[in-house]
């Protein structure tokens, strides 16, 4: 009786209103990162959860508690593969709307946003930047956070 009253505490400290949100965020991040869901341009939050096997209410309350709505969840993995197309020197000569649609973004525009938002300005200074400065773009283990950096 006492092993069961444990195990119910460790699972409630665990979830947040009865949802699994680290097991649902879990799930999100391996299949966006193995099956790579987020290059269909079309991707959309009740097929993400076909994929993981909960419904929309719970993984959109999974997202709201890590701090991020469905678009910017997706965008992120799309951003870190672009970023990863821009890096790579067989793509040099790559139009970035070819390299945009390719990480599974709609548009440049979207694009832009996000590379404005983390370095300041547009896909083609930071493609000079990395070309003609050495600039260089890591990533921490989440596979999220960036860093550029001056070789």
């Amino acid at each position: 009786m006492l092993s069961n009253l444990i195990r119910r505490l460790r699972l409630s400290s665990r979830k947040k209103g009865g949802i699994d949100v680290e097991g649902i965020m879990a799930k999100a991040d391996a299949l966006m990162k193995s099956k790579m869901l987020f290059l269909d341009r079309d991707l959309t939050i009740r097929q993400l959860c076909g994929e993981i096997g909960t419904n929309r209410t719970y993984l959109s309350f999974s997202l709201s508690k890590s701090g991020v709505n469905f678009n910017d969840y997706v965008n992120t993995y799309r951003k870190e593969y672009f970023y990863r197309l821009l890096c790579d020197p067989s793509n040099r000569k790559t139009i970035l709307i070819e390299l945009a649609e390719q990480s599974g973004f709609n548009s440049l525009k979207t694009v832009n946003r996000y590379i404005r938002n983390d370095f300041g300005f547009t896909a083609s200074v930071l493609r000079k930047q990395i070309y003609t400065k050495n600039l260089s773009i890591a990533f921490s283990d989440s596979g999220r956070a960036k860093t550029a950096t001056l070789s």
